[in-house]
């Protein structure tokens, strides 16, 4: 891959693969070790992919079949960009929010494709009991701001004030007592963590290691470890998904796919959405073995086709 892209905009690019896939009968492998891009692999693991995920074709093609296609070069390969899963509903503003049939297609998609590997299932897990326990119902709150004007300038139009204010407003009609706060913006996470304190919520956020200059994008940043700013944004999307009662965000592609990645009945909202209530019973017991990201559903069947494989922002392959 020779397109520097965003994690979770190489997420997006690979959903769109694996429904492609599916469509045609074939089976996906993800490659994300591209020498270009903006992420590495931990320690024995090029593949970024790799290091949170199973392959999806795992899923529906015997170990030794899928092997002996990848030794033997029967694979398609590609680097195309054109198939983005969700056509930017919910990333950029002039494409607006993602509606509910787009959010039931994209956790159905999710469900099909996205399993954990155990030792990551085993720090998120942690890190969901440490930082969200309690017995509260935590509200995921996510703003985006860092190089992101130039696809949502509204993002940059909410003062501090408005952020919490709505913010307070939305953990009052969801019945949310604590906000787990995530941001690019280091100075605005310091700044609203103090506000939202002061009214009486308490907040969380996950240790991140964000940009010391303002504007600047984490992804961006060559001072930050090309493994570790994966990770952290990998575990803040999962804990927001899958940890939290609901989500609350501006535009990004971290926010749209944490909406794909979260269970049925997951309420999402956006700050220019009316306040609404969204009533359930209980909270979401999201990090339970029957669910994502635990398992991915598969059948035996899905595979008629030849191994593609992709690397790099859409997955395309080597």
């Amino acid at each position: 891959c020779k397109h520097p892209h965003g994690l979770f905009s190489m997420f997006s690019l690979a959903l769109g693969h694996a429904l492609t896939c599916e469509q045609k009968g074939w089976a996906l492998v993800v490659d994300w070790s591209g020498q270009d891009l903006l992420y590495r692999g931990p320690p024995g693991e090029p593949n970024v992919w790799s290091a949170f995920f199973r392959q999806p074709a795992e899923f529906s093609v015997p170990p030794g079949v899928l092997m002996s296609a990848l030794r033997r070069g029967h694979y398609h390969e590609t680097d195309k960009h054109e198939v983005v899963f969700g056509a930017f509903r919910g990333v950029a503003q002039g494409y607006g929010s993602i509606p509910p049939h787009l959010a039931d297609q994209g956790r159905a998609l999710a469900k099909r494709t996205i399993a954990l590997q155990e030792p990551f299932l085993a720090k998120l897990r942690g890190a969901a009991e440490r930082l969200l326990g309690g017995g509260r119902r935590w509200l995921a709150v996510h703003i985006r701001r860092g190089d992101k004007a130039v696809e949502a300038q509204i993002n940059f139009e909410l003062t501090d004030e408005a952020l919490a204010a709505r913010v307070s407003a939305q953990c009052a009609a969801w019945h949310c007592t604590g906000v787990f706060l995530c941001t690019d913006d280091a100075g605005l996470k310091d700044r609203l963590t103090a506000q939202l304190e002061a009214g009486g919520l308490v907040v969380s956020a996950y240790p991140a290691a964000l940009p010391s200059t303002s504007g600047q994008a984490a992804h961006f940043d060559e001072s930050l470890d090309k493994y570790q700013k994966a990770e952290d944004v990998m575990m803040e999307t999962l804990l927001m998904a899958r940890a939290c009662h609901g989500l609350l965000s501006t535009y990004s592609n971290v926010s749209a796919a944490a909406v794909y990645l979260s269970p049925e009945g997951y309420p999402y909202t956006t700050f220019w959405d009316a306040v609404e209530p969204f009533m359930v019973d209980g909270a979401f017991d999201v990090l339970a073995p029957s669910k994502l990201p635990c398992s991915a559903e598969a059948s035996a069947s899905w595979f008629a086709g030849p191994v593609t494989t992709f690397a790099g922002p859409v997955a395309c392959a080597r």
